[in-house]
């Protein structure tokens, strides 16, 4: 069994894609811990603030195959990529970090992602023990303290998503 963090965000309609996504995810694969849900400012673009969230993925696929099976989820949710990746969207799954069983240390899949703190900071949460290219998360995620005061919570949607876990395990 491998595990992945995967970031969810989204800037239109987030408290209801969001606990979709969850939902969806965790039809593919355990979901073994979830984020806080962080009201932050977007990045390279103008327009509403995202909701950014992550969870913690016990699973059976490879690496290649988590992604492929992120892209059907945003899909199935009614994301389109257009040619601004920086566009509004109704919803962005990306897998940040992949470990397997024998690996001491975690493998980077988005390293853009690993520079942006609404990223590293709801990673961290869940896998801040996880070495990455030689030190612990929670220590990357400490050097974007200045940029995270100013995420805001939003219990509201993370409660939803953990309603969304409950719904799916019963």
């Amino acid at each position: 069994m491998a595990w992945a963090v995967v970031t969810l965000g989204s800037n239109i309609r987030g408290p209801v894609y969001l606990p979709r996504a969850v939902a969806a995810l965790a039809q593919m694969a355990r979901v073994a811990r979830l984020s806080q849900v962080y009201e932050t400012p977007p990045v390279g673009t103008a327009g509403p603030p995202f909701l950014n969230a992550a969870v913690l993925l016990a699973l059976d696929l490879p690496a290649e195959g988590l992604r492929a099976r992120l892209r059907a989820i945003e899909a199935r949710l009614g994301r389109v990529r257009g040619a601004d990746p920086n566009a509004p969207r109704t919803l962005d799954l990306d897998a940040l970090l992949y470990r397997t069983p024998d690996g001491a240390e975690a493998l980077v899949l988005n390293r853009r992602e690993m520079g942006y703190a609404h990223a590293v900071v709801p990673a961290a949460e869940v896998a801040g023990h996880w070495v990455v290219e030689g030190r612990p998360l929670y220590r990357r995620a400490a050097a974007f303290a200045a940029q995270a005061q100013g995420f805001r919570p939003r219990v509201a949607v993370w409660s939803a998503m953990m309603e969304a876990l409950s719904v799916n395990k019963e």
